[in-house]
C-alpha cells in the first residue's frame, strides 16, 4: 500500500496536470474565438468579390467594344485574385502556380 507521502505526490501531479489542461484549454478557445472572427470577417469579402464578378460578367454581355465581340482564337481571360495582408505567401504561390499551369495546358 502507498504511504502518505507517496499519496500526496499523487495528488499534487494531479493537480498541476489539472492546470495545465485548464490552460491548453483556454489557448484553444482564445484561438477558436479567433479563428471563427477571421472566417466571419472574410464572408463579406466573398460577397464583396461575387459582386465584382458577376458585374463584370454582365457588363461583358452588354460591352460593345472590339475586344469583347470578336472571337478571340485561342485566347483566355483569367482574372487573378492574390493577397496583399498577412501571412498569404503560401497562398499567392498555390495560386499563381496553378494559373501557370493552366496557360502551359492551353
Amino acid at each position: 500500500m502507498a504511504g502518505t507521502k507517496e499519496i500526496k505526490r499523487r495528488i499534487k501531479s494531479v493537480k498541476n496536470t489539472k492546470k495545465i489542461t485548464k490552460a491548453m484549454e483556454l489557448v484553444s478557445a482564445s484561438k477558436m474565438k479567433r479563428a471563427i472572427a477571421s472566417t466571419l470577417a472574410s464572408r463579406l469579402y466573398a460577397s464583396y468579390s461575387w459582386e465584382v464578378l458577376a458585374s463584370v460578367a454582365k457588363n461583358l454581355e452588354e460591352n460593345t467594344h472590339v475586344f469583347f465581340n470578336e472571337p478571340a482564337k485561342g485566347k483566355t481571360l483569367i482574372v487573378l485574385i492574390t493577397s496583399n495582408r498577412g501571412l498569404c505567401g503560401g497562398y499567392n504561390s498555390q495560386i499563381i502556380k496553378k494559373v501557370l499551369r493552366q496557360l502551359k495546358e492551353e
